[in-house]
C-alpha cells in the first residue's frame, strides 16, 4: 500500500500540472513543440487563478474474475457539484507541511463546496442481499466550515427513521477545539511518513523533465481546428517502479517509519513491484482552452490486470499454493467536465437542519463554556405541553458564572455545584428567535441535549 500511495501522489503531481497544480510545480511538456508547451504553460497559470467552478462527472468501473463471482461486476457513478474559494487556499497550501492544523482549518473555513453523487450497484451485489438498494445517493455541502449531509437518501443503510432531513456538524469548530485540546494533534503528521525536507527533495527530483520522461509521455492529439487543445498522457508504471529515484524515495520513507531493508532486499522488492506493475496502464486526455487556458474536460482510463501481480507473489512465496483461477482485472473509465469558471453560483446552507454539537465528539473540553446555546433548527411548529422556558433575543440559555458546565462523552450535562440536570424520560426543546418565547415541551421517544462551545 505504501508504494501505491506514493505512486498516486507522484502521478497526480506530475500530470496534474495542466489541471490543478500549484505555481511552484513546473509544467511537464515532454517532447511537445514549443507552441504546444506554451498552451500548457498558459493553462497552468490560468488554473492558478481559478477560484470557483462547477463540474459533472461520470465513472464506470468493471471488475472481472472476482472471487466467488461468475459474471463481471460493473459499478456506475454519476454526479455534479461546485466549489468556491480555491484561490484563498493558495497561500494555505504552503503551510500544509509546516502547519497542517492551520492548513485544514483554512480549508474548512475558506472553501464552500456542494456535491451530489449517485452510485449504481451491480445487479449481482443486489441479488446477494435483498435489502440492498440498487443505487445510493449522497448529498453533501460545506458552507462556512459546517459540513451538511442529507440523511433521507441514506435511510436504507441508517435504518433510523428519527434521523431525517439535513444534518450538520461544525467541522471547523471541531478541528479548532481538538487543536486547542491537543496542540500536538498533527505533530507527527508528514507526507506518507516523510519529513518536510525529504518530501520537498523528492518532489524537486520528480519535477525533473528528464526523469519524468522515463515513465510519462505526453502528446497533442487534436488537429488544431477548435478552440480547445487535447493532450494525451500515458504512464508506464513498470518503468516508474524501476526508477532509482523511486527506490530512494521508498527507502527514505521506510527509514522514517523505522523499517529497515538491505539494498539487496530493496532491489528484490522493487523488481517484484516492477513485474506486478506490468499489468497496469493509465492514460489521460485533457482538453485545454486555447484562449482562456482553463481545463474543460478530463477523460481517463485505468486498467489493472493482476496476472503479473499473482505471478510475482507466487515467485516470492514458493510455498504458496498455485491456482488455475484466472486473475482478477479492474477497468475504470471516468470523465469530468468543468464549466462556470470563476462564476459558480453561491453555495448556501440547507434548511431546515439539525446541527450535531461537536463537543459530544470531543468529550470533556479543558475549558467549558458558560453558555449553552440550542443549535437545533426545527422544521415543525412549536409543540404544546406544560413546560415553559424564556429565551433571550440571542437564543442563548445562560448559566450563572459560578456554575461549571461540562460535556461528558455520554452526552450528559452536569452543572455544579448547586444545580443538577438529569435527563428526563422524554424532552424535546425548541427555541424560537423572539425576545421572550414560551417553549412548551411534549414527551417524545428520545432526549436531545444540544451544547455549543
Amino acid at each position: 500500500m505504501r508504494k501505491f500511495a506514493l505512486i498516486a501522489l507522484l502521478i497526480s503531481l506530475c500530470i496534474g500540472g495542466v489541471a490543478f497544480a500549484q505555481g511552484t510545480m513546473p509544467v511537464f511538456c515532454g517532447n511537445l513543440v514549443a507552441a504546444d508547451c506554451t498552451i500548457l504553460t498558459n493553462s497552468h497559470n490560468a488554473m492558478d487563478t481559478l477560484d470557483s467552478v462547477t463540474f459533472d462527472l461520470t465513472v464506470n468501473a468493471t471488475v472481472t474474475n472476482a472471487p466467488d463471482m461468475t459474471e463481471p461486476m460493473t459499478f456506475s457513478l454519476v454526479g455534479n457539484g461546485s466549489f468556491i474559494g480555491r484561490s484563498a487556499l493558495q497561500s494555505a497550501m504552503m503551510t500544509m507541511q509546516t502547519n497542517p492544523g492551520q492548513f485544514f482549518t483554512s480549508l474548512l473555513t475558506g472553501l464552500d463546496a456542494d456535491l451530489t453523487l449517485m452510485l449504481t450497484l451491480p445487479p449481482e451485489a443486489v441479488k446477494a442481499d435483498p435489502s440492498m438498494p440498487s443505487s445510493i445517493t449522497l448529498q453533501a455541502r460545506l458552507v462556512d466550515g459546517i459540513g451538511y449531509l442529507n440523511l433521507d437518501p441514506l435511510q436504507p443503510f441508517l435504518n433510523q427513521p428519527n434521523l431525517k432531513g439535513w444534518g450538520g456538524l461544525d467541522l471547523a469548530g471541531l478541528l479548532q477545539a481538538a487543536l486547542k485540546q491537543n496542540p500536538d494533534l498533527f505533530k507527527d503528521m508528514s507526507s506518507f511518513g516523510m519529513n518536510n525536507t525529504d518530501m520537498n527533495s523528492a518532489m524537486q527530483q520528480f519535477s525533473d523533465p528528464a526523469l519524468l520522461g522515463q515513465f510519462i509521455s505526453i502528446s497533442r492529439t487534436d488537429d488544431g481546428s477548435s478552440d480547445v487543445a487535447t493532450f494525451h498522457v500515458t504512464v508506464d508504471f513498470a518503468a516508474l517502479m524501476s526508477s532509482p529515484a523511486m527506490h530512494d524515495m521508498i527507502m527514505r520513507q521506510m527509514q522514517m517509519q523505522g523499517t529497515t531493508m538491505t539494498d539487496a532486499e530493496l532491489q528484490q522488492n522493487m523488481a517484484m513491484s516492477a513485474q506486478m506493475m506490468q499489468g497496469m496502464t493509465f492514460s489521460l486526455d485533457e482538453q485545454v482552452g486555447v484562449t482562456d487556458g482553463f481545463v474543460h474536460t478530463i477523460h481517463g482510463t485505468f486498467a489493472f490486470d493482476m496476472t503479473n501481480m499473482m505471478t510475482a507473489m507466487m515467485t516470492a512465496t514458493p510455498s504458496a499454493e498455485s491456482t488455475t483461477e484466472p486473475a482478477p482485472s479492474v477497468n475504470v473509465d471516468f470523465t469530468v467536465n468543468f464549466s462556470n469558471f470563476n462564476s459558480a453560483p453561491a453555495i448556501t446552507a440547507p434548511t431546515p437542519v439539525m446541527l450535531l454539537p461537536f463537543q459530544l465528539l470531543l468529550g470533556n473540553l479543558p475549558t467549558a463554556e458558560a453558555t449553552i446555546s440550542p443549535t437545533f433548527i426545527p422544521a415543525s411548529p412549536v409543540p404544546t405541553g406544560t413546560s415553559e422556558v424564556t429565551a433571550e433575543p440571542t437564543n442563548e440559555v445562560t448559566v450563572e458564572p459560578t456554575q461549571e458546565a461540562s460535556v461528558e462523552p455520554t452526552s450528559e450535562v452536569t452543572i455544579e455545584p448547586t444545580v443538577e440536570v438529569t435527563p428526563l424520560p422524554t424532552i424535546d426543546i425548541t427555541v424560537e428567535p423572539l425576545p421572550t418565547t414560551d417553549v412548551t415541551v411534549e414527551p417524545q421517544p428520545t432526549v436531545e441535549v444540544t451544547a455549543a462551545s
